[in-house]
């Protein structure tokens, strides 16, 4: 996930930079995302927004997860976006294209926001460096 809020931070490390206008921390900038705290995203709850694409993030992930715990697929379908008036989804849905299943140790994966984006793997260099081949995370650790 791209943008996250809170989260164990022990040190102090995470969250974006507070700036004028942001007293919250401006979400655009780079910061340490911590563990857990992506969890606003998927369950749709964030608090306090610090600008407009939090809103359409939270919407636009919360979706994905609901679609992927609904169907098993992330992408929800857009007559079930249409019908119940979720135009932010709509319009990110449309955006960032599909969720599309990881095909080989490459990729894709995709970088959660508004709008979202689907790349390659970005931690390879990472892997090779801790001698962990793709298949260790691609296989859950086995």
């Amino acid at each position: 996930m791209q943008r996250t809020s809170g989260g164990y931070d022990p040190n102090n490390l995470g969250g974006p930079p507070v700036e004028p206008g942001y007293p919250y921390g401006n979400p655009e900038k780079p910061y340490f995302k911590l563990h857990g705290s992506d969890m606003p995203w998927v369950f749709g709850n964030l608090q306090p927004l610090r600008d407009a694409n939090d809103l359409k993030s939270v919407q636009l992930e919360s979706g994905y997860f609901a679609s992927f715990v609904r169907t098993l697929d992330p992408n929800p379908p857009a007559a079930y976006l249409q019908v119940r008036g979720y135009t932010n989804t709509t319009q990110g849905v449309k955006q960032s294209g599909p969720w599309l299943p990881v095909a080989n140790d490459q990729g894709p994966m995709k970088l959660l926001d508004f709008p979202s984006v689907t790349s390659d793997f970005q931690d390879l260099p990472q892997c090779a460096f801790l001698k962990y081949p793709i298949s260790y995370y691609i296989d859950g650790g086995l």
